[in-house]
């Protein structure tokens, strides 16, 4: 077992309380603000298919967006259908495209999942370089 002495490294007062992180912060403010950079480095890019969409909103009244970013090879002109008229509430739904996989990649499904969130942009960043 791994035990930590923090009185080497911090002093405070004794009735004093002092919160450690698990992460570092990602607020849904920067998740929106990632995503307009995302979209705007993408934008008018030849070969680049961007969509971005609500799929639904949180209790909050929050959208939760999804975002499609693929080669614009096999795209079709035919966009794909609302299963529910409860799902993609907005409509700027993705078109659909032929014999192409598809990797579905999810992050921050509950708010105290803030890695989530880091591992996912940096997954974003590297497939957009």
């Amino acid at each position: 077992m791994f035990l930590f002495q923090f009185s080497h490294y911090f002093t405070y007062p004794e009735d004093q309380v002092t919160y450690f992180a698990f992460s570092f912060p990602f607020s849904f403010q920067e998740s929106i603000e990632q995503t307009d950079l995302i979209q705007t480095k993408l934008f008018n890019q030849p070969n680049i298919y961007f969509n971005r969409d609500v799929l639904c909103y949180s209790l909050e009244g929050r959208k939760v967006e999804i975002v499609t970013i693929s080669s614009k090879d096999g795209i079709q002109e035919e966009f794909e259908k609302t299963p529910d008229p409860d799902i993609f509430p907005e409509g700027n739904h993705c078109n659909r495209f032929a014999n192409k996989k598809v990797v579905f990649l999810t992050s921050r499904v509950h708010p105290g999942e803030t890695p989530g969130s880091h591992v996912l942009n940096g997954f974003i960043e590297l497939l957009t370089e």
